[in-house]
């Protein structure tokens, strides 16, 4: 009788007559459930019918495959008769996967494609729809924009290709996000929170310029004391010794030399204290000027247009149509910005800017603006 039933349900299904095919494929489905659930998952998988319906196909489909390999030689050759073999089922299993797939890819939503790769694990197209969903997330999480979205994101989906990406926007929203009031302790929090953070030189940098607003050798060693694992510690100790040495004399290096002991380029400023113990004197080669000691030792390269003598412990010299002021190192300590430029006396110097003339320090501030024809 079951039998009858299940070879009726072929017949009806070979009509198209899917109402009776699906209520015969229904009574066989207790004693004779690998061929049953082949053909319920058939009319269930066929959209020009009134009981077209994935999720179940796929309930079907692993139901006949699941029990088609526990059925004895003799029902499978009785099953063979209507088509109901291992490769059949592995090809119908196979279009349905598609078909759903299909279906989850035109609607890329989260939870679509969320609910296809749970249900349809079996699917060869899961790896595919892993990818659109995981695109489906950080798409969410861009439009959020948020550090807690990348973050929830990262930890979801690690395996995403995406995740190195939302690494990079998560450091970047966590570092605008804690230090959006731009404040000194907004940027020290955030590297107390985030040491290895990329964005950890940043914030350093803006550390070390809130710090040093006015700009003064007290504030400078402030912050040398105050973070001694900033990036910008050895900027601070050269601010610190361009400010002391303004004038550039021994006495200020001495003076220099005990206030700081601690200073870092102990090599260099002994070199400095030799250079400015000598007395540099102009000299050429071709048209190009440079200086020598009394000894007649080359000191600093012929490579400047005009020199003048050191005065102060700092020179005018040209180069490239502009002048600036140098150490005895060589060292650039005024930048080469002037049409002309004349030595240092009481701590001030001429120099013409724009076509007119001023006075500088030592500071390269101007003390009277250059707005004067002489």
């Amino acid at each position: 009788m079951l039998f009858r039933s299940l070879q009726k349900a072929f017949v009806r299904l070979d009509m198209y007559d899917y109402f009776l095919a699906k209520e015969y494929f229904q009574k066989s489905l207790k004693d004779k459930t690998a061929g049953a659930a082949y053909g319920l998952s058939i009319i269930f998988s066929t959209k020009d019918n009134p009981f077209y319906n994935l999720d179940s196909a796929r309930v079907y489909i692993l139901l006949s495959d699941s029990t088609f390999g526990k059925s004895t030689e003799k029902q499978k050759l009785y099953y063979g008769k209507f088509g109901v073999l291992d490769l059949s089922i592995q090809v119908l299993k196979g279009a349905i996967c598609q078909k759903a797939f299909d279906a989850a890819s035109a609607n890329p939503a989260l939870d679509v494609l969320n609910k296809y790769i749970v249900d349809y694990s079996f699917c060869g197209e899961v790896a595919h729809a892993t990818d659109l969903r995981n695109a489906a997330a950080y798409k969410l999480a861009r439009k959020l924009n948020t550090s807690k979205a990348y973050n929830q994101f990262i930890e979801t989906y690690p395996e995403a290709k995406e995740v190195r990406d939302a690494q990079s926007r998560f450091d970047e929203r966590m570092y605008a996000e804690i230090t959006a009031t731009r404040t000194l302790d907004s940027y020290e929090s955030f590297i107390q929170q985030y040491p290895r953070s990329m964005y950890r030189p940043l914030a350093e940098k803006m550390i070390y310029e809130l710090a040093v607003t006015d700009k003064t050798v007290d504030r400078y060693y402030t912050f040398i004391k105050s973070h001694p694992g900033n990036r910008y510690i050895k900027d601070a100790w050269r601010e610190i010794y361009r400010l002391s040495m303004k004038n550039y004399t021994e006495q200020s290096l001495n003076n220099f030399k005990e206030r700081f002991p601690d200073y870092p380029f102990k090599s260099e400023l002994e070199e400095d204290y030799k250079l400015q113990a000598a007395f540099l004197l102009p000299f050429n080669k071709g048209e190009l000027w440079g200086y020598i000691d009394e000894e007649g030792n080359e000191m600093l390269r012929t490579q400047y247009t005009e020199i003048t003598l050191f005065s102060e412990g700092i020179a005018a010299v040209s180069k490239n149509g502009k002048y600036g002021y140098i150490a005895k190192s060589g060292k650039e300590v005024i930048p080469f910005a002037y049409e002309e430029a004349e030595p240092f006396a009481n701590n001030a110097a001429v120099v013409k800017k724009n076509g007119k003339y001023g006075l500088i320090n030592h500071s390269n501030e101007f003390v009277i603006p250059a707005e004067y024809d002489d």
